[in-house]
């Protein structure tokens, strides 16, 4: 066996292992950001759980219910922004996307929906002999 030939294959095998380890990682790296994707994404759904449990909690209860409760204001340290403009939908904006849920079982009054990170105050109010009732959300100041 002559010195280049050793010296050529020498070079391809390593060659070949810094491929196969290059694409290795690369593919370890995209298992690891979907699963931090997933985690964020849960982490969203928690905070909505508290939104859709306060709402739900509120429309079945008597009417002059009221309670006050916490949205936390930042996810893993990162600041968000959630609100409701129609009442229907609470869109999160959370590390650069956009997620959007729909509350369950009707929609808040959208005249009185003012939803943010911090404190939030939501009552629940009835007219006509508890026919016409109307959930109503407010930010604490």
């Amino acid at each position: 066996m002559k010195k280049g030939q050793f010296a050529l294959e020498f070079v391809i095998l390593v060659s070949f292992t810094i491929l196969f380890t290059a694409v290795f990682l690369v593919l370890i790296q995209g298992s690891f950001a979907r699963s931090e994707s997933l985690k964020q994404e849960e982490r969203v759904f928690q905070v909505m759980r508290i939104i859709s449990t306060e709402v739900d909690l509120a429309r079945s209860s008597p009417s002059g219910y009221t309670r006050t409760f916490y949205i936390p204001t930042s996810i893993d340290d990162i600041g968000y922004s959630v609100n409701s403009s129609d009442g229907i939908d609470v869109v999160f904006d959370y590390a650069g996307k956009t997620y959007v849920f729909f509350l369950s079982n009707g929609s808040l009054d959208d005249s009185a929906v003012s939803l943010k990170t911090g404190y939030n105050k939501i009552y629940k109010d009835c007219s006509l002999q508890n026919t016409i009732c109307s959930v109503k959300l407010l930010p604490v100041n």
